[in-house]
């Protein structure tokens, strides 16, 4: 993006050399409809020529960013314009009272695909798994699709890989810096980070971050555009030394899209499962109150359950197994009442319903994101799968 820099203060009429890479760049992100091709013979004249169609693509941009509209190219817009970003196009909101927007046409996923799968090329960074395994059980916890790893590459849903430069998708990466993955749309299930970047999976300065981003991509391999919430996950631009999580307008979008079956038309297959509780006489016990949980043991229980159902692999937990839990929770919170296996279980219960129905409620009012206990960000992606997955065995 180094050509950005000499544009400083261009506006409509001025002939600046660079404008035409400023052209190709807006066109790739669709502000523009016609694009320049570059070839080894200098640009014709009229290519440098900031012309009226030029001057709307840049208003484009600076309303789709909320940057005032001015129609130049003033320090704001130039400063914008070179931040990291995804390489799939912007498109303007169909409406005022929402951010999240859709490809246009709306392509999906057709309703009887509803479990996905998703690959990698052989040789492909461990890391990349682990990110992509966190992505896809972020997404999963908040719409009716699943995600399942396969290692036949050719035959998966969402094929994932590193590319470089002119990689032969007619969306050529522009090395370090720029453009840093692209994606698209249902049902082409393709999915491509920058190979020229520098990965990692988590929060290091100078580097991006492969959940965040991937996180993001995966967005666009399920329908959605870019969000102008500048703190959604589809937020068009991302920096270095930081990550993300789903915010409400990215759980608002993918349900407005795919909104999640109601749980009483869920066939029950293992996931989401909820017991049926026998029912109590009504006034047998009216006097027992309901169990009270501290926020030091709504977090010892969270703490408690993840680490069993890690332990099982990301099985189910059984009776005993609930035992095991409360007794977890006993041992972290020595100075309270111990709880029961089963007061556990329907705790967890509890929980699980409120992140099924508005998890970024659930994150700012749930005990444990304001104890420290754990950073934000992690908590959602420790616990949120775990939730997900919740199911009592007999």
């Amino acid at each position: 993006m180094d050509f950005l820099q000499p544009l400083l203060g261009t506006q409509k009429g001025n002939l600046t050399e660079g404008l035409s890479k400023l052209k190709n760049h807006l066109s790739r992100l669709g502000y523009l409809t016609t694009i320049h091709k570059p070839s080894s013979s200098s640009p014709p004249p009229h290519d440098d020529l900031f012309d009226g169609a030029l001057q709307q693509a840049v208003t484009d941009y600076q309303s789709f960013f909320s940057l005032p509209p001015t129609g130049a190219l003033d320090a704001a817009t130039l400063a914008h314009m070179g931040k990291p970003r995804c390489g799939v196009r912007d498109v303007s909101p169909p409406n005022t009272t929402a951010h999240y927007t859709f490809f246009p046409g709306q392509p999906k996923w057709p309703a009887g695909r509803r479990n996905l799968t998703y690959s990698f090329p052989p040789g492909t960074r461990a890391d990349a798994h682990k990110a992509i395994l966190d992505a896809t059980n972020i997404w999963a916890s908040v719409s009716p699709l699943k995600f399942k790893y396969t290692k036949d590459y050719s035959a998966a849903d969402i094929k994932i890989s590193f590319q470089s430069r002119d990689h032969g998708d007619g969306s050529a990466f522009d090395g370090s810096g720029g453009i840093l993955a692209h994606a698209y749309a249902p049902t082409d299930g393709r999915l491509h980070f920058d190979g020229d970047e520098r990965w990692v999976n988590g929060v290091v300065g100078g580097a991006f971050d492969l959940q965040t981003v991937g996180l993001h991509e995966l967005g666009h391999v399920l329908g959605l555009g870019h969000s102008q919430d500048g703190g959604a996950v589809m937020f068009p631009q991302v920096g270095n030394g930081f990550r993300k999580v789903l915010g409400k307008d990215d759980i608002d979008g993918i349900r407005a899209f795919s909104p999640l079956i109601p749980p009483d038309l869920i066939p029950h297959h293992g996931y989401d499962h909820l017991p049926i509780l026998p029912r109590r006489h009504p006034h047998r016990h009216a006097s027992l109150p309901p169990p009270c949980w501290s926020p030091e043991e709504t977090v010892a229980l969270i703490d408690a359950y993840k680490d069993k159902w890690y332990s099982l692999h990301c099985g189910n937990l059984r009776g005993n197994h609930w035992q095991e839990v409360a007794d977890d929770v006993a041992s972290r919170c020595p100075a309270l009442p111990p709880k029961t296996s089963v007061q556990c279980c329907h705790k967890m219960e509890k929980l699980r319903k409120r992140w099924l129905k508005d998890p970024p409620r659930f994150i700012a009012t749930t005990a444990w994101s304001s104890l420290g206990s754990h950073p934000l960000s992690q908590a959602v992606v420790e616990i949120s799968p775990a939730i997900r997955m919740l199911n009592f065995g007999s």
